[in-house]
């Protein structure tokens, strides 16, 4: 999936650029993932220019990063998340 680091840079509301499929990335989270996705080093430098050019994409891409940490890896949502694994294994 992802490192620590990115988990970090987007709890602290900051973009976030990553090497990965969006296919597989977007499946494994259920969810469509506000990561400025890039697998090339062309798509690195489009985004670092995109972002350094737009303080609103930069604030809007940062507060989505930001939302979806905070949906899916907050105490309570690791809690929901493993709650609803016991109740799988019990049935």
């Amino acid at each position: 999936m992802f490192g620590q680091v990115a988990v970090d840079a987007m709890l602290a509301g900051r973009p976030v650029i990553a090497e990965s499929r969006r296919d597989v990335f977007d499946t494994l989270l259920s969810d469509q993932t506000p990561i400025c996705h890039a697998s090339t080093d062309e798509e690195v430098v489009t985004w670092l220019l995109k972002l350094s050019e737009s303080p609103q994409l930069r604030k809007s891409v940062g507060e989505l990063g930001r939302n979806y940490i905070l949906k899916h890896f907050s105490a309570e949502a690791t809690a929901r998340d493993l709650a609803q694994k016991v109740q799988e294994v019990i049935n």
